[in-house]
């Protein structure tokens, strides 16, 4: 069993880490939204206009990223949660299967009674399921990680192009 310090410690953490993805998200969808209402649509070139398009760009698909990485680490979650539950009936089941006891075993989690060649295949199904859970486990964290990458990187070069687009027009304009 997991210590409860270390429980209560993820619990923080995953708030915190919740909390500043809706928290960058709101920014980069603000931002978007700020600077796309104000943009004048011209003819592209190596100009300051088309630096401020592309600095707009790179925030819309920073605000995709950021929404793809709450949904990322919502599936995440979801595969942690059904990963755990699984590696819980399962272990409970092989603990019984272990003790032995007759030819009848009663399942600790459902309070389902079965015999031991039925509990033997449900754990052989439990533990696939694992394997299984176990791959979208890794699978979503990485998509998870990778979105909230890509989050960053673009919402930094949308803000600095920004920045270079306006010196860029002041530059242009003295």
């Amino acid at each position: 069993m997991s210590d409860p310090r270390s429980v209560k410690l993820w619990e923080h953490w995953r708030e915190s880490s919740e909390k500043l993805d809706y928290f960058v998200l709101g920014i980069s969808a603000a931002l978007t939204a700020y600077l796309g209402q104000n943009l004048t649509v011209r003819s592209l070139g190596f100009d300051p206009a088309t630096a401020e398009l592309v600095s707009l760009m790179c925030l819309a698909l920073s605000v995709l990223a950021g929404l793809d990485r709450l949904r990322s680490a919502v599936a995440n979650l979801a595969a942690q949660t059904a990963l755990l539950e699984e590696q819980e009936r399962t272990g409970a089941l092989e603990t019984v299967l272990k003790k032995g006891g007759g030819r009848t075993v009663i399942d600790e989690v459902s309070g389902a009674t079965c015999s031991v060649e039925l509990a033997q295949a449900r754990v052989n199904k439990g533990e696939a399921a694992i394997a299984s859970l176990t791959g979208q486990v890794f699978k979503w964290r990485r998509r998870s990680e990778r979105a909230y990458n890509w989050r960053d990187w673009l919402l930094a070069v949308g803000v600095i192009l920004f920045a270079v687009a306006k010196v860029w027009a002041a530059g242009l304009a003295t």
